[in-house]
């Protein structure tokens, strides 16, 4: 199995700031086949390629009755906040940078449970509420930042008080995953 760190560092270089950066730390642990009981795990900004590979292996070292637990990795590509990120990926795509790690990569529970299916029991959970997206990306920084400052959290918490509990669930922020082998 193989573990990858990776961490955003900003630095300064000819008194430039980047903060794109990246630094990746790859360590190779051998798992056998049907060794380990139980795992949990957190996939960030990987792109749907990478996740699905992650799972399969997850899944060839998992013994039979082992269980999965996966936290705030998959982000929910049927509220707003996910349909501006998926236009945004399409147009990384289209200028021929789609597969890489960065940007947030956004999942339906079809997806999702495709991604599961040789898993025996498989429970998702929606959680958290996305009335409308935290950040435009469109806007500068500085734009950003006035409004999740200014209008975001009005609106949100307006919005919020409108939605049923058969809402939340299609407008949830996020999926966890809960999966036994």
């Amino acid at each position: 199995m193989r573990i990858i760190e990776y961490r955003r560092t900003s630095t300064i270089d000819n008194s430039k700031i980047n903060y794109a950066t990246k630094i990746f730390i790859v360590k190779n642990i051998e798992v056998g086949t049907e060794t380990v009981s139980g795992l949990s795990a957190v996939f960030l900004h990987n792109n749907k390629t990478d996740t699905k590979r992650s799972i399969m292996e997850i899944y060839r070292t998992l013994k039979p009755g082992g269980r999965l637990f996966i936290f705030g990795s998959f982000p929910n590509a049927s509220n707003l906040q996910g349909l501006q990120g998926n236009i945004y990926l399409l147009f990384l795509r289209l200028i021929g940078k789609g597969a890489i790690n960065g940007p947030v990569h956004y999942f339906s529970k079809k997806e999702i449970f495709a991604f599961l299916k040789h898993f025996s029991n498989v429970d998702i959970t929606s959680l958290g509420l996305v009335t409308v997206p935290k950040r435009i990306l469109i806007f500068p920084d500085w734009l950003n930042h006035w409004y999740q400052k200014n209008i975001f959290p009005y609106i949100h918490k307006e919005l919020s008080k409108l939605f049923i509990a058969s809402a939340r669930k299609t407008f949830c922020a996020y999926f966890d995953v809960y999966a036994i082998k």
